[in-house]
């Protein structure tokens, strides 16, 4: 039996719907990655972050290094 493929039209697609979507678990190299994007966009910012974003980042590694990848995730999403 073959693959299920389900048809989709992509109309007025944006810059943001340009890239597939991204398959994510809350894994310790999905934290990773995710740690160090946040990084990168926090140390390249047109104006420096606000202390709550840089809070946020860093109570997000703490917990993934602590194994807590729920709330390390979740609050590295909310950082930048």
């Amino acid at each position: 039996m073959g693959a299920l493929m389900i048809g989709v039209t992509l109309i007025g697609l944006t810059r943001a719907d340009e890239h597939p979507p991204r398959v994510t678990s809350h894994s310790a190299e999905y934290c990773d990655v995710l740690a160090r994007r946040v990084e990168l966009l926090l140390a390249t910012a047109p104006q420096p972050p606000s202390v709550g974003a840089v809070e946020l980042a860093g109570q997000g590694r703490r917990l993934c290094n602590q194994g807590q990848m729920r709330g390390g995730i979740m609050r590295l999403r909310m950082a930048p």
